[in-house]
């Protein structure tokens, strides 16, 4: 998606928008710039998620959204970090949200829904 930069450049009080000291007006709510934001920066490359000292030890895990996906890091029993989906795949609630340790005694982060009705794929009899 492409955006027009010459509108901005208009509505500017400076010769070039090189030279404006903050974006106009309508930079702040402009659905079309947005999009064309996220193809040219966050869709371009890789996009840090956290330090990886906001999960020091096995089973913390840090959660955040990223362009509307909601993912988590987390830090694996050998201690290399993945990065998954935040939602339970089952009935797409969420799993986790913040920071920490997952507080049952498996630390494991697991559906609330999955875990009561024992249908996660872990539980299945």
């Amino acid at each position: 998606m492409s955006f027009d930069y010459s509108r901005l450049t208009a509505t500017c009080a400076v010769d070039s928008p090189d030279k404006a000291i903050t974006l106009p007006p309508e930079a702040y709510g402009s659905d079309e710039l947005y999009a064309a934001e996220v193809d040219l920066i966050f869709k371009r490359g890789w996009v840090p998620l956290c330090r990886v000292e906001q999960v020091p030890t096995p089973g913390s895990y840090y959660s955040i959204d990223i362009l509307g996906t909601p993912l988590v890091v987390t830090r694996d029993r050998h201690s290399e970090i993945r990065v998954l989906s935040r939602n339970c795949s089952h009935r797409w609630m969420e799993v986790c949200s913040g920071a920490g340790k997952p507080t049952c005694c498996s630390a494991h982060i697991t559906c609330g829904h999955s875990a009561l009705t024992g249908t996660s794929p872990g539980r299945r009899r």
